[in-house]
């Protein structure tokens, strides 16, 4: 047998943040799949929890909470998810 010293390389530092992505606007049956779309697939960031709720008037309101790299990744999904068809407004907690 042959003893081979080892010297293992440190990967960067994978920290996440945590945020809550407010969505609110005219609901549409499709909404939370497009939602989970944009976040999953165009992003691919884990969503730890999600609610949406269909209001009066039409209205949605939802909630989604994700666990990100950063705040250039959570400003780039924010963009993307007003640019969604009936999507009225977006704020982050």
């Amino acid at each position: 047998y042959r003893v081979v010293n080892t010297v293992w390389k440190k990967e960067a530092s994978k920290d996440l943040m945590n945020a809550t992505i407010h969505i609110s606007g005219v609901y549409d049956i499709s909404m939370s799949a497009a939602i989970n779309n944009v976040i999953i697939n165009d992003f691919h960031v884990h969503i730890r929890s999600f609610s949406i709720t269909e209001e009066a008037g039409g209205k949605f309101s939802a909630a989604v909470s994700v666990n990100l790299l950063g705040e250039h990744q959570l400003n780039a999904i924010t963009e993307r998810l007003k640019r969604l068809k009936n999507v009225e407004k977006v704020v982050v907690e």
